[in-house]
């Protein structure tokens, strides 16, 4: 939660360490306003500069600990109760964030700090977001010169699906401040939550504009973490593309070998097209980054199962009728297993292994993948059964692996607490 602005002070030293906190210098901020309470251990402005310094290094236990000091010596001082209910805020404690933004409303109406501290509370919860959006539009009536409270309503207009709004209101912080690393966040979230599942250029759009909020604060753990979770989306919507183009190519393989031949090339071409779009938007240093991604031992072997899934449809277009339908099978199994290998990779790598994350598909919709999927086994068995076409059981095994793992990841979930 971010603690841009308090009350002007009187003592140089800690004019000092507010400029640093201005600046994301907050290790130097807080060693001069230690200096100071060394000194004065009573000085109100030392404890809250002390505050904002440990809130922008990340460590908002400290920070609620200088706040709630400041408050002892000033009960009925805005910045104290803006400042602790900011460090609640970044330690999750939203219902006691909340009232301490409410307090400082109580105490300053007039001033837009309570009104935006509230918004980014209640856009953070999730609770409320009728209440968030009217508090971010009175903390942009009383600030319209104010980047931070333009942020908070884009934050609030997102939250209530008013993506249009919401992005001119982060243009106007950037307008404001080009430098605003919430806006630009806010930005790239809504490029990467963007309607197209397969908007290639959306993709690489959002991916630059959190490559640009770590540039601006690379203490920003959120902004990193979505870097990550985007560029393993894009590997799973090419894989995707694979999947859902490499398979029928191997069910029309038997029958009609030139349709298949036709499918196989459109299966290569349609994720090289989409890669090729995405990379082409990216910076060399991202592109650089996204190869560090792809660098694990587990992703070098998704990538080696893609790219022999891809070799095989080539060479499906190029050999006789009769062995286009065992290349396309391969080739088929190849980029499923790839897939499934990919959303284990995808999810260890940005949660850890074995944590509850919110990588992962609905219990609905897995409950829908293992029926869809079993009854296409079922269906591929009787018609392999059916032509004495024995080749077809080993696609029928590697579709059979589809259900029970569905199967397996819905007892898992029923047996969480």
């Amino acid at each position: 939660m971010r603690a841009d602005r308090q009350a002007v002070t009187e003592d140089p030293t800690v004019r000092r360490a507010h400029l640093l906190c201005d600046v994301n210098r907050p290790a130097e901020a807080a060693t001069l306003a230690t200096r100071v309470l060394a000194a004065d251990p009573g000085n109100v402005d030392g404890w809250l500069v002390l505050a904002r310094a440990r809130i922008l290094a990340g460590d908002p236990a400290s920070a609620l600990d200088a706040a709630l000091t400041a408050g002892q010596f000033a009960p009925d001082l805005p910045d104290a109760h803006a400042l602790t209910g900011a460090a609640l805020a970044d330690l999750e404690r939203y219902a006691e964030a909340a009232r301490a933004a409410r307090d400082v409303i109580a105490l300053d109406p007039r001033r837009s700090l309570g009104y935006e501290l509230l918004a980014d509370v209640l856009n953070a919860s999730g609770e409320n977001p009728a209440e968030a959006l009217a508090a971010a539009r009175t903390a942009v009536r009383f600030a319209p010169d104010w980047p931070t409270a333009h942020a908070a309503l884009g934050t609030a207009l997102a939250a209530t699906d008013r993506r249009r709004e919401a992005r001119e209101a982060f243009r106007t912080a950037l307008r404001l401040d080009p430098e605003h690393a919430p806006a630009h966040h806010g930005l790239a979230l809504l490029a990467a939550q963007a309607r197209n599942p397969i908007a290639a250029g959306q993709l690489a759009e959002a991916a630059s504009g959190f490559v640009t909020v770590i540039r601006i604060d690379p203490g920003q753990r959120a902004g990193r973490d979505n870097l990550d979770r985007l560029l393993r989306v894009f590997l799973v919507r090419a894989s995707y593309l694979l999947v859902v183009l490499g398979y029928p190519t191997a069910r029309l393989a038997h029958d009609h070998p030139g349709a298949a031949r036709t499918l196989a090339l459109v299966a290569v071409a349609g994720p090289a097209a989409y890669t090729w779009r995405f990379l082409r938007r990216l910076g060399p240093d991202l592109r650089a980054y996204l190869g560090d991604v792809v660098s694990t031992a587990r992703m070098r072997i998704v990538l080696a199962g893609s790219g022999t899934a891809v070799a095989l449809l080539l060479t499906a277009t190029a050999l006789p009728a009769k062995a286009t339908w065992l290349c396309t099978v391969v080739a088929s199994i190849m980029a499923i297993a790839a897939r499934v290998l990919l959303h284990f990779e995808t999810k260890d790598q940005l949660y850890g292994p074995g944590q509850r994350t919110p990588y992962r598909l609905g219990t609905f919709t897995l409950v829908l993948i293992a029926l869809l999927s079993s009854l296409v086994t079922l269906l591929l068995l009787a018609i392999t059964i059916s032509t004495g076409n024995i080749g077809g059981v080993s696609l029928s095994v590697a579709l059979a692996a589809l259900p029970v793992l569905c199967v397996r990841s819905l007892t898992r979930r029923s047996r969480r607490p």
